[in-house]
C-alpha cells in the first residue's frame, strides 16, 4: 500500500497566494513500486496538481519501508473561495483537509510615524464568510494595527 499523509498546508489562502500541500508518501508495499502517482484534487474532486513518484523511463525504485516528501500546489482564484475538503491522493490511501478558500487583501491602512513619513499595514477585506477563520484573521489584524499604535505612541513619547 502507497500510503500519503499530509505534512504541512497552508489552510487559509490569500488572494494572489497559492494552496502548498506538503506530503509524505511511503511505500509499505513488500517490493519495490513505480510510477506512483500523488494526485491533489479540488473541491469539485478535479486533479490540479500531480507527481509522479519513480517513472518506470527510469532505473530507480520506490524502495519498500522508505518515505519520500514531496509538494503539491493549486493556484487558487477568488471564485474559489469557500471552506471546502481538498484531498491528496494515492491509487491506494487518500488524505482529505479542510481548508479555507481564497480571502482577498488591499493595503490601505496607514499610519504616521514621528518622522512624519507614511507606514502600510495590510487589511483584510473577507470574500468569505467562515466567521471562526474570518474573526480569527480579523483579530489577528486588530492586534497588529494595535502593536503598530503602540509604538508609534512610544516613540513619539522618546520625541518629546
Amino acid at each position: 500500500m502507497i500510503t500519503v499523509t499530509i505534512t504541512s498546508i497552508n489552510k487559509i489562502v490569500l488572494e494572489g497566494e497559492g494552496l502548498t500541500v506538503d506530503v509524505d508518501v511511503t511505500n509499505n508495499y513488500d517490493t519495490a513500486q513505480q510510477d506512483v502517482v500523488i494526485e491533489l484534487l479540488d473541491f469539485d474532486n478535479v486533479v490540479v496538481d500531480s507527481v509522479t513518484l519513480y517513472p518506470s523511463t527510469e532505473t530507480a525504485e520506490f524502495e519498500p519501508g522508505t518515505t519520500e516528501s514531496i509538494t503539491l500546489s493549486w493556484d487558487m482564484q477568488p471564485e474559489d473561495s469557500d471552506e471546502n475538503t481538498i484531498t491528496v491522493q494515492s491509487e491506494d490511501d487518500s488524505a482529505p483537509q479542510n481548508i479555507l478558500g481564497v480571502l482577498s487583501y488591499s493595503e490601505n491602512i496607514t499610519y504616521l510615524e514621528s518622522n512624519g513619513s507614511n507606514r502600510h499595514v495590510s487589511q483584510v477585506n473577507f470574500v468569505t464568510y467562515d466567521r471562526s477563520a474570518a474573526d480569527t484573521i480579523q483579530n489577528r489584524l486588530q492586534e497588529v494595527i494595535s502593536e503598530v499604535g503602540q509604538e508609534v505612541i512610544s516613540r513619539l513619547k522618546q520625541d518629546i
